[in-house]
């Protein structure tokens, strides 16, 4: 009597298969191999089990020659898909090699961690800074644009007195500089289109308003739900044709971002590369992965400035105060300025710019004294 076959996750596995296919840079070869492996699995123990077998039966099974298998298996473990414990590489006592493929979910967790906004979240968790008359330790969040979110608390809060409440921190001599992307997803949108101006310009032009008029709309208008987002654009009153025709590439941008291959997709890649995934669940529209998009790639801009502002902070006795948005704040001397507006400027796409303001600590009732500056790349 024949024994009953075991059970394979087909639809886990071709899961596991195109995400490590996806997201890592494997040879033709190397992909084979790694089918190859998936097949050996629903043969053996199942998935992301131990497989056992030669270089020859993969080889055959992968339909490449046997000497291409170990460096295949080798660079598939450098890459952290396998695990590979070698057998013999002399083919004719025939020694078998152990290998298993690392789950879905260990990959989306290792890459995760891995990204530089974990990174900076987990310094700066172990971080207490001066916030008003406080030292205080914030706890901060990745969410799903890696943007970082403080709590406990929320010093990213109080717009209007963040940067006074901060600047509580600065030493004789320091002042609190405030490093801010003008226009940041704007600019970021028009790039992605090919535009010379940012779409707050563009419309404020347009519309005979003033670009903080337009500010109020803009995110409304572009991360519609609506799968169309000129009837929206026309609730608000945003009518002009340079308007209207620029509005109309934003909905075919939102349009390739959300079905890229003529099929829906819950994922878009940041222009750093990053790739931002909806939370499982999320009723995903046009407008997600617009904002996933956007959002994603400033903060991937931000995030990776903090991280190469603090490595530096012990050289250069400046100190990364919080990250918020699309803004670090430091505290370091007046004229370290430049120094620092070129360390966030060299993560961002060139045509970015800057905007950096000054405040200084306030004693015995002194008010604040600001200095602005804009640089662009």
């Amino acid at each position: 009597m024949q024994s009953k076959q075991k059970w394979y996750d087909l639809k886990s596995a071709k899961a596991l298969r195109i995400y490590a296919e996806d997201n890592f840079k494997l040879k033709p070869s190397d992909k084979k191999v790694y089918r190859a492996l998936q097949s050996l699995e629903s043969q053996q123990d199942g998935l992301c089990k131990d497989v056992v077998a030669t270089h020859r039966t993969i080889a055959r099974a992968a339909k490449v020659h046997r000497d291409t298998v170990n460096a295949s298996l080798h660079r598939l473990e450098r890459m952290g898909l396998i695990r590979y414990t070698p057998g013999s590489q002399n083919y004719a006592d025939h020694k078998a090699s152990r290998i298993m493929r690392f789950s879905l979910n260990y990959l989306r967790e290792k890459k995760r961690v891995e990204q530089p906004a974990h990174k900076l979240a987990e310094i700066l968790n172990r971080r207490p800074i001066v916030y008003g008359e406080k030292n205080v330790q914030p706890t901060y969040t990745v969410c799903t644009t890696n943007r970082l979110y403080a709590s406990k608390p929320n010093v990213q809060s109080n717009k209007s007195q963040r940067a006074a409440l901060l600047a509580k921190g600065c030493s004789e001599g320091q002042v609190l500089i405030e490093l801010d992307f003008k226009a940041a997803e704007p600019t970021i949108i028009a790039q992605k289109l090919g535009c010379d101006r940012d779409g707050y310009t563009i419309i404020a032009q347009a519309e005979g308003m003033s670009v903080e008029q337009v500010k109020t709309v803009f995110n409304p208008i572009i991360y519609t739900r609506s799968r169309s987002i000129l009837k929206t654009a026309k609730n608000f009153g945003i009518t002009a044709p340079e308007s209207i025709e620029f509005l109309s590439k934003v909905d075919q941008l939102r349009e390739q971002l959300r079905r890229p291959a003529g099929k829906p997709v819950r994922h878009t890649t940041t222009e750093t590369g990053t790739v931002i995934e909806a939370a499982a669940g999320k009723k995903i529209f046009n407008g997600n992965l617009l904002s996933y998009y956007a959002q994603g790639t400033i903060s991937d801009y931000i995030n990776a400035a903090a991280l190469e502002i603090i490595e530096l902070e012990r050289q250069r006795g400046w100190k990364l105060a919080i990250p918020c948005h699309d803004a670090v704040y430091v505290i370091a001397a007046p004229a370290q300025i430049e120094e620092l507006e070129a360390i966030v400027l060299k993560h961002a796409n060139p045509g970015m710019t800057l905007k950096a303001t000054c405040t200084e600590r306030i004693t015995q009732g002194r008010p604040n004294q600001t200095v602005h500056k804009t640089s662009s790349p």
